[in-house]
């Protein structure tokens, strides 16, 4: 990366889209405007603090990708982190209250703290393709702002009932997990629009679908022909194909 970018006072994006880092330059902590940071590293960055007013980071292919130096960069509204070896999210990511999104796909995640409470103004949740996660927290059931759970392609095998208190939540995507059958009170989710629930063991439609007033599409495998005239009479969109 080019040292003179450090001389761009008052530069507030980088986006390097092609080639790898090997580390980000010392210099670059000097530019206090930076909002955007978007790269590909082979190890992490350590000092995100020194960027105050960082809202948005995007990293892929890091090494030795550690939360803790994420969750310094408390300013942070958007994280995006894939393909990286980031194994936890710990009780760190407390400090992250002004975070709105989080994706994380492709990592080697098993563990999330119960602290992802604390993320009030979190709206886009996402943990994708993780062969080692086997559940979510209890308390990702606090997030009330959250318009959109995406689980897909975890071991996941349980929904936690608590999912059912996000009655702001409009996407919930639990395709390719182990998820078999949905909490009953499902049907709180009063302005669920969108659901997926493709290859999972989910064979029959489970009754509380039918009673989400905003369900417009649902994306589901070709089970279950009855439940499916039921949808579509309700107007619901199918795809089973």
């Amino acid at each position: 990366m080019p040292s003179f970018l450090a001389d761009l006072k008052d530069l507030q994006s980088i986006k390097v889209s092609r080639g790898v880092i090997d580390k980000l330059p010392p210099e670059l902590y000097s530019l206090k405007k930076l909002k955007k940071l978007h790269l590909t590293f082979k190890v992490f960055p350590q000092h995100l603090d020194r960027f105050s007013k960082l809202e948005e980071l995007t990293v892929r292919h890091a090494n030795e990708t550690n939360f803790k130096n994420i969750a310094k960069a408390t300013s942070l509204k958007k994280i995006f982190l894939t393909k990286s070896n980031l194994v936890s999210v710990g009780d760190e990511i407390k400090n992250l209250k002004n975070l709105e999104e989080l994706h994380i796909e492709f990592a080697k995640l098993k563990h999330i703290s119960e602290n992802i409470r604390y993320l009030k103004n979190l709206k886009k949740l996402t943990l994708s393709f993780q062969d080692d996660l086997q559940k979510i927290p209890d308390s990702v059931g606090e997030l009330k702002k959250l318009e959109a759970l995406w689980l897909p392609n975890t071991k996941i095998s349980i929904l936690p009932k608590s999912v059912c208190n996000l009655t702001i939540l409009k996407s919930l995507n639990i395709s390719g997990t182990q998820i078999s059958s949905l909490p009953q009170e499902f049907s709180n989710l009063k302005n669920l629009a969108e659901l997926h629930i493709r290859n999972t063991k989910i064979k029959k439609i489970p009754e509380a679908v039918f009673n989400l007033p905003k369900l417009e599409k649902i994306y589901l495998d070709n089970i279950d022909p009855e439940g499916v005239k039921r949808l579509r009479a309700k107007g619901v969109k199918v795809n089973n194909e």
